[in-house]
């Protein structure tokens, strides 16, 4: 006895052996008497058949067991394949028998009687069986498997680059940088020496003229883009400006790259290919929350494909994330961390306050050294008949990594500027009246601001929270409180008090304890309010009860 057909007897009851096969009652019905019948087949297959009518599926779903446990593991899918087969067409033979037989009794002028119900049970297997060998006649639809290559067979290639040691073909690059370092106008220098074969800005020749794509949201290509273009000295018939969307009936839409960006395969083949492409902002592809890694990894994934499936290189431009300053330079790239985790490269580019200075530092490459930088500056200049535009200036070779370029160019201090603090700007939105939370937040990611220092600037502001409506009318509204100290010490205003005379509560200053013990409450207060609008919004017949609650805070 195989161990397989042992396995399954051992899960059946009324086992009797009968030569060299067995039989049990059926446990897929109420068998009294052993209907079932089992066997070994050719290849240590197991046989199995219910008299009674069952179909093997069920037989074997009823003691836990699939059709699979029915093999040897060594047997191939065909293999298994023609076994199936065979049953099915010996199942078939014997319900016609059933048939056959039940219709001669009554040829023959006798009452079927108990074997009526047995022989409409064998019509109705007939037809399950007609259709399950007729689904195996069918083609297997090919599936899905893994692929796996030999290091051994693979040709190894070097790296191939558009600018050497700093934008690669095929890959994705990421610009970044503060507002005022001029990346659009950077991006056009580096588009104009690939159209024209000039020098990249460490001196190194371009070797290899190449068609340049760019896509930009900020920018209007007849008066700022083109301009540019010239000022540089870029090969304008080598420059494509995306505009739009066109379908045969001439009607015109604007091009969106989150959705339409597949439509650019077909457009690259008819200028005869492309070696750059620039997406600015490069956000504006992102399907979902810039902020979540799976968003724009699935996203951004329709842009990978695209650059090395014509070996083209992309250019994405980007902001740095507000209140960043001190952190790793490829960290400050705004959104989620997944922005800078796909792209091969990153630049980032800053400029120095109150001078023209800037300069353009490597802050990540997988592929090569990431140390060095360039000094470049943007002067002013006019083109055509007299049309003013800017263009970029190139200046030396830097040593170091990107953090100490950077550093030495914004002068980082311990303390960040009052621009770049959260709860300035949240004080400065706020400032006009109350917003619904949606929009205040929405107005704080725009600006660059993450979630986190949102929710730091509302507690350092104790902001005050107002809701109005019901249920999935319910709206959160932000204000600033009737007085908003500058400082834990702070006097109130001359008109402000309880005690009648406003001002001062006491003789002495207030007390910068009891102001921290505020504040510390304020931020209690306000991580309760938030989880108590998300409870709201999915209770929906409990929110006057958690209303009142909220209206404690």
């Amino acid at each position: 006895m195989s161990d397989l057909l042992e396995h399954l007897l051992s899960r059946l009851q009324g086992v009797k052996e009968h030569g060299e096969r067995y039989m049990a009652c059926c446990p897929a019905h109420q068998d009294t008497s052993p209907s079932l019948s089992l066997s070994l087949g050719k290849d240590d297959r197991i046989l199995l058949h219910c008299h009674a009518g069952c179909e093997t599926r069920d037989v074997l779903a009823a003691v836990g067991l699939e059709l699979k446990d029915l093999f040897p593991s060594g047997l191939s899918q065909e293999q298994r394949q023609q076994y199936l087969r065979e049953k099915l067409e010996k199942e078939h033979r014997f319900e016609c028998l059933v048939i056959e037989f039940g219709n001669g009794m009554v040829a023959n002028g006798q009452e079927p009687s108990d074997d009526v119900a047995r022989m409409a049970l064998a019509q109705k297997r007939i037809e399950q069986l007609d259709q399950q060998l007729a689904a195996l006649d069918k083609p297997e639809k090919p599936k899905w498997r893994a692929v796996l290559t030999p290091a051994s067979t693979i040709k190894p290639i070097a790296i191939r680059w558009l600018w050497p040691a700093w934008i690669p073909k095929g890959k994705l690059t990421v610009l970044a940088g503060a507002g005022g370092a001029g990346k659009t106008t950077l991006a056009i220098s580096l588009a104009a020496t690939l159209t024209s074969g000039r020098r990249w800005p460490d001196g190194s020749l371009c070797t290899e003229r190449g068609n340049v794509l760019i896509w930009t949201s900020e920018d209007d290509p007849a008066d700022t883009l083109v301009p540019r273009l010239m000022a540089a000295g870029a090969d304008l018939t080598r420059a494509h400006i995306i505009q739009g969307l066109i379908n045969p009936e001439g009607e015109h839409e604007p091009f969106d790259p989150a959705t339409d960006f597949d439509l650019l395969r077909e457009a690259v083949d008819t200028i005869g290919g492309v070696s750059l492409l620039i997406l600015d902002p490069v956000v504006n592809l992102v399907k979902g929350d810039m902020h979540k890694a799976n968003d724009v990894r699935r996203s951004l994934q329709v842009v990978v494909d695209f650059a090395e499936q014509h070996d083209c290189a992309v250019l994405g431009i980007s902001h740095f994330s507000k209140g960043s300053g001190g952190s790793s330079p490829a960290d400050r790239v705004i959104g989620s961390q997944a922005f800078g985790a796909l792209a091969r490269t990153v630049l980032v580019a800053a400029k120095q306050e109150d001078s023209e200075v800037r300069v353009l530092a490597r802050a990540k490459s997988n592929i090569s050294n990431d140390n060095g930088g360039c000094s470049y500056s943007i002067e002013e200049c006019t083109v055509s008949d007299g049309i003013e535009t800017t263009r970029v200036l190139w200046g030396d070779f830097i040593e170091g990594s990107a953090r100490e370029i950077l550093a030495n160019v914004e002068r980082q201090m311990d303390n960040e500027p009052e621009d770049d603090d959260p709860a300035e700007a949240l004080r400065r939105i706020l400032g006009e009246g109350a917003l619904t939370g949606k929009e205040a937040k929405r107005l704080m990611v725009e600006n660059g601001y993450t979630q986190k220092q949102i929710r730091t600037a509302r507690e350092k502001l104790s902001v005050a929270t107002t809701r109005e409506g019901f249920g999935k009318d319910i709206k959160s509204y932000w204000s600033l409180p009737p007085f908003m100290p500058s400082k834990p010490h702070s006097c109130p205003s001359s008109n402000v008090g309880t005690n009648g005379e406003k001002g001062h509560e006491w003789k002495n200053e207030a007390r910068m304890e009891d102001a921290a013990d505020n504040q510390k409450f304020s931020k209690t207060a306000s991580k309760i309010t938030d989880a108590l609008q998300d409870e709201m919004v999915t209770l929906g017949s409990s929110l006057t009860t958690v209303n009142d609650n909220a209206e404690y805070f």
